[in-house]
C-alpha cells in the first residue's frame, strides 16, 4: 500500500453538470468507489488513472455535499477519503408551452386506444424477448 497523502478535497459543480472524478493509480489499488446522492459509484481505471463521471441532478439543493473515496489494496487494506462536492446553482432558460387541454388530458376513446396499444406493444415485446433468450421486465 502506497503512504500517499490524504486530504480533503472539494470539488465544485453546477446544478445539471457532469462531473468527473479522477483519482491517480498507486500500486496494489484495486478499487475506488465514490459515494454519492445515495449511491455507490463505482470507478474504471484507464491506465494511471480511475474515473468516473456523476451527473448533478438540476434539482439537487446547492450546497456543500459529502462525496467520499473508499479506496482498496491487493494486500487487504482500506482507506476513505473525506472528499466532498460543492454544488453550485445553476440558471437554466426555460419556455411556457401552452396547448389545449384537449392534448393534456385524453378523451374516453383515446384513452382505451392508449391501454389497447399499451398491451399490443407489451405482448409484442414479450413476445421478442422470448424468441431472443431475455425474459421480459
Amino acid at each position: 500500500m502506497s503512504s500517499s497523502l490524504f486530504f480533503l478535497a472539494t470539488l465544485v459543480a453546477a446544478q445539471g453538470q457532469a462531473l468527473e472524478i479522477q483519482v491517480p493509480h498507486e500500486p496494489g489499488l484495486e478499487a475506488v468507489h465514490l459515494q454519492w446522492d445515495d449511491h455507490t459509484v463505482p470507478l474504471t481505471r484507464a491506465g494511471d488513472t480511475w474515473l468516473a463521471v456523476v451527473g448533478i441532478d438540476l434539482d439537487a439543493a446547492p450546497g456543500h455535499r459529502n462525496a467520499p473515496l473508499s479506496l482498496r489494496f491487493s494486500d487487504g487494506a482500506a482507506r476513505t477519503r473525506g472528499d466532498e462536492i460543492l454544488v453550485s446553482a445553476g440558471e437554466f432558460p426555460t419556455t411556457k408551452l401552452e396547448v389545449e387541454p384537449r392534448y393534456v388530458d385524453l378523451s374516453p376513446e383515446d384513452q382505451a386506444r392508449s391501454a389497447r396499444e399499451d398491451g399490443e406493444i407489451g405482448a409484442w415485446n414479450g413476445s421478442r424477448h422470448r424468441r431472443s433468450g431475455v425474459m421480459a421486465a
